[in-house]
């Protein structure tokens, strides 16, 4: 059997873990993830980031947020008030 340990090398990375280990399903949105091993979301990011590359977890469903930008006449609407 492969020693496993010597994976997590991070404090952040092993309450992670753990926060996951406890989370229904063993899953769970990065900001739950965050609170659950009381880790600042950027600390938890880093940390899950690692231990993905790792293979000891994996993103299921990554959702993307919608830009919103200024068109020229917004801009320009914004700038002459």
């Amino acid at each position: 059997m492969t020693d496993l340990a010597p994976l997590v090398d991070h404090p952040h990375e092993l309450k992670v873990l753990q926060a996951l280990f406890r989370a229904p399903d063993q899953a769970g949105t990065e900001e739950e993830v965050s609170r659950a091993a009381q880790l600042d979301p950027a600390q938890a990011g880093a940390a899950l980031g690692r231990l993905q590359l790792k293979g000891l977890v994996e993103v299921r469903d990554e959702k993307t947020h919608e830009m919103v930008s200024l068109t020229d006449i917004g801009e320009r609407y914004f700038q002459q008030g």
